[in-house]
């Protein structure tokens, strides 16, 4: 567990019978990893990137309906 997570999350993890040991903040051994997350209904992404790698959760502009010419 990375010390950026408060011990107190240690010790429950421990209290239910998980083992753990605590590494320093953005800690190479944990892994790393990105996600994507569609909200259809909405039509927004969410994004996250892990700082570790050379990933990056970039905003994009909306895509806006054509407007309708004017007569």
């Amino acid at each position: 567990m990375e010390t950026r997570i408060a011990e107190r999350c240690g010790r429950n993890w421990r209290g239910e019978g998980t083992s753990s040991r605590r590494l320093g903040g953005f800690a190479g051994a944990m892994g790393n990893g990105e996600a994507v997350m569609r909200d259809a209904k909405r039509a927004v992404n969410f994004a996250g990137s892990d700082p570790r790698t050379d990933g990056a959760a970039i905003p994009e502009q909306p895509v806006l309906p054509a407007l309708s010419a004017q007569k």
